[in-house]
């Protein structure tokens, strides 16, 4: 799902010590637009 993909991509990053590449900092804030603008449609 989005959120384990974004909660992956933390872990990653905090607990791993993986670098913050701007690629993947793009890839996870549109995953994270996607969750929310899918939210804010299926409520109207």
């Amino acid at each position: 799902t989005g959120i384990g993909a974004i909660g992956a991509f933390l872990v990653g990053i905090f607990v791993l010590g993986e670098l913050v590449t701007p690629m993947r900092t793009a890839a996870a804030l549109l995953i994270a637009s996607g969750l929310v603008l899918m939210q804010l449609s299926s409520n109207g």
